[in-house]
């Protein structure tokens, strides 16, 4: 049994680009990972998350939104989640 199709209703997968509804720039992060063995079993760590601190968003979704003072049937428009900024992290592990 197939699902009732309604004309103007799309359903299931949808590739917004295909669609040329809204579509995003390329965003570019360099990360990197070291690592030193520095006794049997142990490992200390240095990873760099955005290395070269860019100012990107990480990924952007498109939808229907309401703000206050914004129209009661929302507007549609494009909503960024941010790149992390550069980021340390120092790790110390133990192999067993």
């Amino acid at each position: 049994m197939t699902a009732p199709s309604v004309p103007g209703v799309l359903r299931g997968a949808i590739d917004a680009a295909a669609l040329r509804v809204a579509q995003s720039k390329a965003t570019t992060l360099v990360y990197a990972n070291l690592g030193y063995e520095f006794a049997q079993n142990w490992i200390i760590g240095l990873s760099i998350f955005n290395l070269l601190d860019t100012k990107a968003s990480d990924i952007d979704y498109f939808y229907t939104s309401r703000l206050p003072g914004e129209p009661a049937g929302g507007v549609d428009d494009v909503h960024t989640h941010p790149a992390e900024p550069r980021e340390l992290r120092v790790s110390i592990t133990r192999r067993f």
